[in-house]
């Protein structure tokens, strides 16, 4: 017994439902679902499929064509009923032109009136269930012709075209639209066009083609020679409609057929040739044949070899690779078995005297009268020992060249020297420019805009056509994203395939120049430090000095003494914090800028300090920046400055917001703040309660790659402290610090 059919019957009127679904569900063709409303219909077909809906037209809800515009407007093709006591001709018409499938009035006896219904369901459902299968079968054979590696096309009576699929487009170089409507005699050669039309005219009469050969001329005047199967679509009186015809390409076999027939021809005339090594061996393994450059090649004279067996001698064969040639994969075994040629089989052979000779096989069977395996093969040996070693050699510089070309961590390009197209490069050069190697070959540096300027461009090429070579030229570069980085290109020029061309190293200096700028900073900051301390030192010397003088006047006053030396002390005592304190920045500088997670090194910094009850919040992990290895010391100092002037602090912030170009880092805390009447001094060399140079480090470590602080905090409120990264100095970390 089939699966029963699932029908869902919508009606306000409870009886009729129990009814209906007696009389439905007593002949186990359905099984049905009843409900009161469309509503409760609806929440039900969200969930559950049914093969059918039946809706009476007026309920208190919605009537029965909302309910069914409501389905068709979600896109439910499930057949649809109307059955209804109501009988207007208008209802009829807008039941079924909104997508009804029946509309079936109520009344009359229930038993006919039941079985009538359960007849309008099965139509239904067949019908909708044969449309579905029609649009897949159509669209299979629609994906079938479009999709197909084979050349296919149909036509109709009247020679018309009328489907021309991709493979054809491609093969006959001709659109599907350029075709479409026309007759078929432009697609043949002047040559074979009566002999092709003919075959179409038989085609259309009910003849089916198998393997016949037609030949199409291209677009471009090429011929190619294609081998067609056809069949005839019928209407449904047997009319033939269309003819649809499926071809394999075969030009380039044809061409080897005609090809092998000629060097079969010309091979049996090779025997009394000398300059190759001819051998004629029976199939006996009898040498027959063994011309003057066999000798040569094997050395070995032709009388110590005609009339025995090619085993009773044996040399050893390698192949390219340097394994073993095996006898079963012989050339002239293979054909003397098969009765197939062998061509260019490349094979060493090492001689009697340990020389190792490498040569070109080829071999073609002889056949007797009314023969199917041949009596014997002639093998031709051609000496290709010099190429083989130059290949060798050739291959190895390749290898090497190759593997330069790869591994290098610049950008190597090879472009014409006249054009400027590009026509290699290695994967770097995508790393470093953006453009994918397709987006780059066969266009040039300014087509792409990777140079700003085209005069820059001019003045390379000078210099390499007057030199031979260029090295170190520092030019602007731009990536694909707009960003503009600096660039050192060596460049030199090579022959390829006849022609001169430019091969480019590309290098990106961008950081090395951003670190020569930093460390030139680095030097400037230094020696105004070391000036400022070295002044603030002479002053205390000279105090001291004075103070040491008064002394040696005042001694025979103890007390005074007593005084200025303990004034003395307290002028020794800052001469020593100063030296001291020049050992928070001599670190400044001695490394050159690096790329740092900031989220990383503020934890990393949090982690080493007592922070008691003061709680960290981390806003960002995903920030680098390109700053002085010391900005751990900014973090720290900012952190102190916090712990020794905050107050009462609960907790301490860093967070990051990405401002136009620039990126901002802060730092807060909910501490007591910063006096407004201070906030212009605090970034001073000296200014605070303590050694005064906390703030002022850190400014001068940011300065190095141009980030810039400032404090904008509420007094009162906290400290807040904005540190501007400018462009090119961020970037989001590839793989945040957790």
């Amino acid at each position: 017994m089939t699966d029963r059919l699932r029908v869902l019957y919508v009606d306000d009127e409870t009886a009729l439902l129990e009814l209906a679904k007696l009389f439905l569900e007593k002949g186990d063709l359905f099984f049905v679902d009843t409900v009161t409303s469309p509503g409760v219909a609806l929440d039900k077909l969200n969930s559950e499929l049914y093969d059918a809906i039946i809706s009476d037209y007026q309920m208190p809800e919605m009537d029965g064509i909302t309910f069914l515009k409501q389905l068709k407007g979600t896109g439910d093709a499930t057949p649809f009923i109307i059955f209804t006591g109501r009988g207007r001709e208008e209802v009829v018409i807008e039941a079924l032109n909104e997508g009804a499938d029946f509309y079936l009035q109520k009344g009359g006896e229930p038993r006919s009136q039941f079985a009538e219904l359960s007849n309008k369901i099965r139509y239904a459902v067949t019908r909708r269930q044969a449309e579905e299968a029609l649009h897949d079968t159509t669209e299979h054979l629609h994906n079938l012709f479009f999709y197909a590696n084979a050349p296919i096309m149909a036509w109709d009576p009247d020679y018309h075209i009328t489907r021309f699929n991709p493979a054809l487009e491609h093969l006959s170089g001709r659109s599907e639209k350029e075709v479409q409507g026309k007759t078929l005699d432009f697609l043949f050669p002047d040559t074979s066009r009566e002999a092709s039309m003919a075959l179409i005219e038989k085609a259309l009469k009910g003849e089916r083609w198998e393997t016949v050969e037609i030949p199409i001329l291209t677009k471009d005047g090429t011929i190619r020679i294609v081998i067609w199967n056809s069949a005839n679509i019928l209407d449904p009186k047997g009319r033939i409609v269309s003819t649809i015809a499926q071809g394999i390409d075969i030009t380039e076999r044809k061409q080897t057929e005609i090809a092998l027939q000629k060097n079969e021809e010309w091979y049996r005339t090779l025997v009394a040739s000398v300059n190759e090594a001819i051998i004629l061996q029976e199939k006996t393994g009898e040498v027959l044949t063994w011309n003057r450059a066999a000798e040569h090649l094997f050395g070995v004279p032709a009388k110590e070899v005609l009339g025995h067996t090619a085993t009773s001698r044996k040399w050893e064969t390698i192949r390219e690779d340097g394994s073993e040639f095996p006898d079963s994969k012989h050339p002239s075994i293979h054909t003397l078995e098969t009765g197939e040629a062998c061509r260019n089989v490349v094979m060493g052979i090492k001689k009697d005297d340990g020389t190792l000779s490498w040569v070109n096989i080829n071999t073609s069977p002889l056949f007797g009268p009314g023969d199917t395996k041949p009596y014997a093969v002639v093998i031709s040996f051609l000496d290709i020992t010099e190429r083989k070693q130059g290949e060798i050699a050739l291959q190895s510089a390749q290898e090497k060249y190759t593997k330069a070309f790869l591994a290098s961590p610049d950008a190597i390009m090879i472009s014409d020297l006249e054009t400027g197209c590009f026509v290699e490069m290695n994967d770097v050069t995508s790393q470093i420019f953006g453009y994918s190697r397709d987006e780059m070959i066969g266009k040039n540096a300014l087509e792409l805009g990777i140079w700003l300027k085209k005069e820059d461009w001019d003045d390379l090429i000078t210099q390499v056509k007057k030199s031979g070579r260029v090295k170190g030229y520092e030019v602007y570069n731009r990536h694909k994203s707009g960003k503009l980085f600096n660039a050192s290109i060596s460049a030199d020029t090579i022959t390829l395939d006849g022609r001169v061309h430019l091969i480019s190293i590309v290098r990106n200096i961008t950081e090395h120049i951003r670190a020569e700028e930093a460390l030139r900073q680095i030097n400037k900051k230094l020696n105004q430090l070391s000036g400022i301390t070295r002044h603030d030192i002479k002053n205390q010397l000279h105090a001291l000095k004075r103070l040491l003088d008064l002394s040696a006047r005042s001694a025979h006053d103890p007390e005074k003494v007593s005084r200025f030396i303990e004034d003395g002390q307290k002028i020794a005592d800052i001469i020593e914090q100063q030296i001291n304190i020049t050992k928070d920045y001599e670190n400044i500088g001695i490394k050159g800028p690096i790329w740092q997670n900031i989220g990383y090194l503020f934890k990393m910094v949090m982690k080493q300090q007592n922070m008691n009850d003061i709680a960290m919040r981390l806003e960002t992990t995903d920030f680098e920046v390109f700053a002085d290895p010391l900005l751990e010391r900014v973090f720290f100092n900012l952190i102190d400055n916090t712990r020794r002037h905050g107050g009462q602090v609960s907790y301490i912030s860093l967070s990051t917001a990405a401002r136009e170009n620039e990126l901002v880092v802060i730092y807060e805390d909910d501490g007591q703040g910063i006096p407004n009447a201070d906030k212009p001094y605090i970034f001073n060399r000296g200014f605070g309660k303590n050694t005064g140079l906390g703030l002022f480090l850190a400014c001068q470590i940011l300065s190095i790659t141009a980030i810039t602080i400032t404090e904008t905090g509420e007094p009162g409120k906290g400290a807040r402290f904005e540190m501007t990264v400018p462009e090119g100095m961020w970037r989001i970390a590839e793989n945040s610090a957790e």
